[in-house]
């Protein structure tokens, strides 16, 4: 049987998920435990309306930012990508950022993927490397055709925007 939260994640659109979670803010836990689960399709729902209910550098996210990054090789790409998208909003120590970077080189060699999954990783490997000029060459040499033949001409330009801004 659905909890109230399962129902509207799974009935109603993002604005009315927006407002159910704006009147009962309680329900934020539920939301984040649900968004750390395995229990599709909530899971990666629930990991949406986090990442639109959520603010910069959410407090209550901090104390689980190791959790999304282990999880991240082991979800699908759905809930990967929104995870991704939650982390560059986060600030993060550096041994969540390393762990990070090499989870996001995974990701960013595998061209199977969703482009959209790769696109946020290497994002993230670009706002690291700002960060740590050391990692610059690493992220600008992820840009040679083997990486980027497989992405539309849109993301293509995106991440070598990206790259030369390093």
């Amino acid at each position: 049987m659905q909890t109230p939260l399962e129902h509207i994640l799974t009935h109603k659109c993002k604005a009315d998920m927006l407002s159910y979670m704006g009147e009962n803010p309680e329900k934020f836990d539920e939301l984040l435990l649900l968004a750390l689960s395995n229990k599709q399709p909530y899971s990666w729902k629930a990991a949406f309306l986090l990442r639109n209910c959520m603010s910069d550098n959410e407090p209550f996210l901090y104390e689980h930012i190791g959790k999304i990054i282990e999880l991240l090789p082991t979800i699908g790409e759905s809930q990967q990508r929104i995870f991704l998208m939650i982390l560059q909003r986060m600030q993060m120590n550096g041994i969540e950022e390393k762990k990070l970077f090499d989870i996001c080189i995974s990701i960013w060699n595998n061209i199977s993927a969703a482009q959209a999954v790769r696109y946020n990783a290497f994002r993230i490997l670009a706002n690291i490397a700002r960060k740590r000029p050391e990692l610059s060459n690493i992220v600008k040499n992820l840009t040679t055709p083997h990486f980027t033949d497989s992405l539309s001409a849109a993301i293509n330009h995106s991440v070598f925007l990206t790259a030369s801004k390093l």
